[in-house]
């Protein structure tokens, strides 16, 4: 399903394309499919770089799960804190396309699934008010 809008060049939009990439990019991580999304990350990184469409969390998120790839399972867990932190940065300046950007998939509810081992709650349509982002230290 998330690739029939990636490969339909007449019908894609880029911000829907690079949601779909983002959210591929999620789903290959929760299948543990590691080798995969280790090349899918580059290219998807490469790709939205190309494009010159490439916002602040996408670049953020590209690059830290790129680097992510690359560290032993042991150190996964502090990388996922310190890119909450980061996330929370950057929602906190991010601009108001760049906010609307980041309402279409709960990624902080993601990284308190990952981190704190949290039920995945709704995933689309969140707030930035929302709990999970007071929640976090």
């Amino acid at each position: 399903m998330l690739d029939q809008p990636l490969n339909d060049k007449k019908r894609s939009n880029e911000r829907f394309n690079s949601k779909s990439l983002l959210l591929k990019i999620v789903i290959y991580y929760e299948q543990g499919a590691y080798r995969l999304l280790d090349s899918f990350v580059y290219n998807t990184k490469r790709s939205l770089k190309r494009k010159e469409t490439l916002l602040d969390f996408e670049y953020l998120f590209t690059n830290f799960m790129y680097n992510l790839m690359q560290k032993p399972k042991s150190k996964h867990r502090a990388a996922w804190c310190t890119f909450r932190q980061k996330l929370q940065e950057l929602v906190k300046t991010a601009a108001a396309h760049e906010k609307e950007f980041l309402l279409s998939f709960n990624y902080m509810a993601w990284l308190n699934h990952i981190i704190d081992q949290k039920p995945f709650f709704p995933l689309q349509y969140w707030s930035l008010d929302c709990p999970s982002l007071k929640e976090v230290p």
